[in-house]
């Protein structure tokens, strides 16, 4: 029994550090009577601590080891009994109970003292197996009152003049006490609340009275350690974790330096494995705070119903949410949870009641399951410059992205939304100065609108089912740096809706708008520029309103009419237009032309026809189809400035002929499939200097077939008589003639008949002694060796005669060369 005087059990040496523990195998007790007063600094060690009322370890360092029990009726206070101490530092690692019922206050470990300050630190740590008053209060500070009905009224304020920190690791679960930074006590140094493990009610940095905290707050809820264990920190019933401020606020809260929050994997606001609650806990860094700093809030992995960064607070700093495999559930798991940065779900008009942040404002979400993802829920936040949503991984977002949540306050910026090496299906993205598709990533979206500027890069697709719209997302009207923009190798799909876009339009990669109301040129709409890369493809199943000047050195394949109200200019570049079933003919009754160019066009576009129905099928043109109406400006634009580029086609004979508008004005110029005959006539191997010979006649529509004039000079061939013309080089197919009629491009080959004479070949002995038998010979020529006249000049000779004849000559010659060389 620990000797008491006065009602104060006093225990301890004086200016000494001793350790308490049992002498042999026998636990010892050391029990307190009344109230508990430590006089020196003490390690209890291997002995049961009892003590019958409160228990103050009076500045002292105290600790209870993992072998101690300590069980204490009342509440334990770190500091002293209305006295003021130089710091405390309290490690409960023991196991039993402290004030497990109320009737003794309602706080039950405070780290500070009662109607006491602390001029430096404060340090506590719960560590054991403590049993413990749920719903009584944990901190490390200062209490004015134990929380019982006046006690602490009018007694002055406390303070902790130091750095204020608390461990809570219970292995306990069935107790939840609620532990907070302060309890009406002025915090001049920074709090930590290092919440590890148990059940707890509520962590928040502010309870009850406003009292400020000078320096920072850190929360860290649950511990990397424990992640994916059963060690467990369980949030009780709906209480959240709140940075500055609390659940039910009773004022406003006071924090000068920042906020910051880390949550993991082991905080779960329902039972692991079990059924999710109705009103399930969530994450806030403040609320219904001042705060000086910056806001940061950190959930690694955590199991609970929404985050959020603030709410009904100002922020001097920024605000940031950074969630990392979070798991959101609401509503008995019904629906997923928000994550937001600002947080007024009642979308009060009552700006008093929204949160004022200075600085940014930031949510970067990595994976997870969450619902629905925006920097405000109330449309009176303004944002700041370089505010942001960034989204990574494989995160299942059920309800949608928002820059902000409806509009903007006016004069406010605008925040961009980044979507990098990122697989997900979103329901919609709405509201940014800009979306960022990057690296690779696969995003399926219902809805992207009232976004500035998109870019579609990194080799990443994009699919949007519902609606787009790339537009200035206060107005309509047309700002040159907002627009969209999609990288080589990346793809942007659209459907289910017309497509705008309120600015330029880069498209590098590929562009495919699969909507197709058929009924107005607005399936895509372009206000600003509209630019193909040389790598580029613009595919329109709809029709296309293209406000803007066009610039093309890739692909545009338009499937329904198009309008190019600007100047069009290709650069090398294809436009594929649908094969014309119901041709324009300028008449009302007549259909639609496939584009129109409002303004200039210039430069070199090939136009291939293709299949209505597939956009990579060419078809071949109908003879007399109209394509392409542009602006008539005298001469300009050329004849070449559109060509007819299918191959099968253009092997026809067919082209893209320039006309007037076939609705008989001359503001436009018309390109009109045409097409020529050819007839070439080939002199087949004269080698005559006149040949080949090429015509050309006019093919119209209404006629299928023609005659054309022969050659005025038939073509000449050495030895040969010409013998008319044939459809084949060999003479077996058919004879043409000038009543022969020609209804595709083809080559006719005269035809040759050999004409035979004589000739006479003398042979001279030149000085030998033997004489030719005969001495001439006259053969009839062939047609055969030489090409260039198809003449053999050298008939055959009887080998007896030719071969005497010719030993002569050859020894006449072997002699005139050996007198020559004697002669030098």
């Amino acid at each position: 029994m620990v000797p008491t005087q006065d009602y104060v059990s006093t225990f301890g040496v004086a200016n000494k550090k001793i350790t308490v523990t049992s002498d042999g195998d026998n636990r010892a007790t050391l029990h307190f009577s009344n109230r508990a007063m430590l006089s020196g600094s003490c390690t209890f060690d291997n002995v049961e601590v009892v003590g019958s009322g409160k228990f103050y370890c009076n500045g002292f360092d105290t600790v209870f080891t993992r072998n101690c029990e300590l069980n204490l009726s009342e509440t334990l206070y770190g500091g002293g009994y209305r006295s003021t101490v130089d710091h405390t530092h309290v490690v409960i690692a023991a196991s039993g109970y402290i004030n497990p019922g109320s009737g003794a206050g309602l706080h039950d470990v405070i780290g500070g003292s009662y109607q006491g300050s602390v001029e430096h630190d404060t340090y506590l740590e719960i560590s054991g197996n403590l049993r413990m008053a749920s719903g009584n209060h944990v901190n490390p500070g200062c209490m004015r009152g134990d929380g019982s009905s006046g006690d602490g009224n009018g007694f002055p304020a406390v303070y902790v003049g130091g750095n204020a920190t608390l461990v809570y690791d219970n292995a306990n679960s069935e107790v939840s006490p609620a532990i907070e930074g302060t309890y009406g006590c002025e915090m001049r140094g920074n709090v930590t609340l290092d919440v590890r493990s148990g059940r707890v009610n509520e962590i928040c940095g502010h309870f009850g009275d406003p009292a400020p905290i000078k320096g920072n707050i850190h929360i860290i809820a649950g511990s990397s350690t424990y992640e994916n264990t059963d060690k467990m920190l369980r949030l009780n019933s709906n209480w959240p974790i709140i940075g500055a401020g609390q659940m039910i606020p009773d004022g406003v809260y006071e924090v000068d330096g920042d906020v910051v929050i880390d949550a993991y994997e082991n905080v779960w606001g329902w039972d692991k494995g079990g059924s999710i609650p109705n009103d399930v806990p969530f994450i806030e860094g403040s609320k219904k705070a001042n705060v000086g700093g910056s806001i940061t809030v950190n959930v690694h992995g955590s199991h609970v119903g929404s985050i959020y960064g603030a709410e009904w607070s100002a922020v001097n700093g920024d605000i940031a949410v950074n969630a990392s495999g979070v798991e959101l559930r609401d509503e008995a798991g019904d629906s997923h949870g928000y994550v937001f940065c600002e947080n007024d779900l009642t979308n009060s008009s009552d700006e008093g009641s929204s949160v004022k942040a200075r600085g940014k404002l930031s949510i970067s979400l990595n994976s997870g399951s969450v619902g629905y993802v925006s920097l405000t829920s109330n449309k009176n936040v303004s944002i700041s410059d370089g505010s942001f949503i960034n989204i990574a991984g494989r995160p299942e977002i059920a309800t949608g992205v928002t820059g902000v949540y409806y509009g903007l306050p006016k004069g406010s910026s605008s925040p961009t939304i980044n979507i990098a090496g990122t697989v997900a299906e979103i329901p919609y993205i709405k509201y940014a100065s800009a979306l960022n598709v990057t690296d690779n990533s696969e995003i399926t979206a219902g809805t992207i609108s009232s976004v500035n500027k998109i870019a579609i890069t990194g080799q990443s697709n994009t699919n949007v089912t519902t609606k787009f719209g790339c537009n200035n997302a206060s107005s309509y009207e047309l700002i040159e740096d907002n627009g969209l923009r999609v990288d080589e190798g990346s793809v942007l799909t659209t459907a289910g809706s017309q497509a705008y876009v309120y600015g330029y339009a880069d498209i590098n990669g590929t562009w495919e708008q699969q909507y197709n109301t058929a009924n107005d040129y607005n399936d895509i709409f372009v206000k600003g520029t509209t630019s193909i890369g040389s790598n580029g493809i613009l595919i329109d199943h709809g029709s296309s309103n293209l406000k803007g000047a066009v610039i093309n050195k890739g692909t545009l394949a338009l499937m329904a009419p198009a309008l190019f109200q600007g100047n069009y200019r290709g650069d090398d570049a294809e436009i594929r237009l649908p094969a014309v079933t119901n041709n324009y003919d300028g008449t009302d009754d007549g259909g639609d032309i496939p584009l129109i160019v409002k303004g200039e066009s210039s430069g070199k576009t090939t136009v291939n026809t293709v299949d209505p129905n597939n956009w990579q099928n060419l078809k071949v043109p109908s003879l007399g189809d109209n394509y392409v109406l542009s602006k008539a400006s005298g001469d300009a634009p050329k004849q070449s400035t559109f060509i007819l580029g299918n191959e099968d086609a253009v092997g026809e004979g067919y082209y893209l002929k320039r006309f007037r508008d076939a609705d008989g004005t001359d503001d436009f110029h018309m390109w009109q499939v045409a097409a020529k005959l050819s007839l070439t006539f080939d002199d087949n191997g004269a080698y005559d200097p006149a040949y080949p010979q090429k015509f050309l006649q006019d093919k119209t529509a209404d006629k299928d077939s023609y005659t054309f004039a022969l050659p005025k000079t038939a073509p000449t061939r050495k030895g040969w008589a010409f013998d008319g013309w044939n459809t084949e080089r060999d003479g077996s197919g058919d004879q043409f003639t000038d009543k022969t009629e020609v209804s595709r491009s083809t080559t006719v080959y005269a035809q040759w008949k050999w004409v035979p004479r004589d000739v006479t070949v003398t042979f001279d002995e030149n000085g030998g002694e033997t004489k030719a038998d005969p001495a001439s010979q006259t053969k009839t020529t062939e047609p055969g060796a030489l090409a260039s006249t198809g003449e053999r000049l050298l008939p055959v000779l009887p080998l007896a005669v030719a071969g005497s004849a010719l030993t002569s000559l050859g020894l006449l010659l072997e002699y005139n060369r050996k007198k020559r060389r004697n002669d030098k």
